[in-house]
């Protein structure tokens, strides 16, 4: 595959995987997720991890689960969803001590946005999300991902190759230093608090990470 087309694909996962996170869910959004599971199958080498039945049955159930799992922090299935709270969490005994919010890596988080006018603010999303002034939130940190390689794509289609490796080095740079520090974490523990549509969905978004990460790292090859 070319590069233009390469950086498509991954737009389109990264649109996917980032939407069912700012969005509560609905019929159109399960037929997101069924979708963007059958796409990654091909390119998850785990295939437990896209294995989840996705019920439009369970709508009603699946709503609950995402109000729960992000917003309600008395929930069962509540684990704080913001890079800071996970990557500086303490475990006592069998508690886990989650960090303070507005750390040194939410203020980097936010540098990044700023750097190159990403503002999540202005996304399509579940109003509730915009009142969340944290940049550090998963679904804000996913859908940078997408805005960086939608960034990219549009500079191959223009051939301004030197620009194009630019947004790529940036991608490289977020995931290295912000994502893959605390997504695998993340989704693990969202499953072990309580399983769920959520749970797996995270799972997803990590085991995407993951191999993005190694391609990126291939192209530098």
């Amino acid at each position: 595959m070319d590069q233009i087309t390469i950086c498509k694909q991954r737009k389109k996962i990264y649109e996917l995987l980032s939407y069912c996170l700012l969005n509560v869910p609905a019929k159109d959004s399960l037929q997101i997720m069924i979708k963007g599971r059958e796409i990654l199958k091909e390119l998850i080498e785990d295939d437990a991890k896209t294995e989840y039945s996705i019920e439009f049955s369970e709508l009603e159930k699946y709503e609950q689960e995402y109000y729960d799992r992000f917003f309600v922090p008395t929930s069962s299935h509540f684990i704080p969803p913001y890079e800071s709270a996970i990557r500086n969490r303490a475990t006592m005994g069998e508690k886990i001590k989650f960090g303070k919010l507005e750390t040194k890596e939410t203020f980097h988080v936010k540098a990044c946005y700023e750097m190159v006018s990403f503002n999540p603010q202005n996304l399509n999303m579940f109003t509730p999300l915009k009142d969340i002034q944290f940049p550090d939130h998963i679904a804000f940190e996913m859908s940078f991902m997408t805005f960086l390689v939608a960034e990219e794509k549009k500079s191959l289609e223009k051939n301004e190759e030197e620009k194009a490796l630019r947004w790529q080095n940036l991608q490289s740079q977020f995931l290295s230093e912000h994502l893959s520090k605390w997504i695998e974490d993340y989704a693990r523990l969202s499953e072990e608090k309580n399983k769920g549509l959520y749970s797996y969905w995270l799972n997803l978004c990590a085991a995407w990470i993951k191999e993005d990460i190694l391609g990126l790292e291939l192209k530098k090859e």
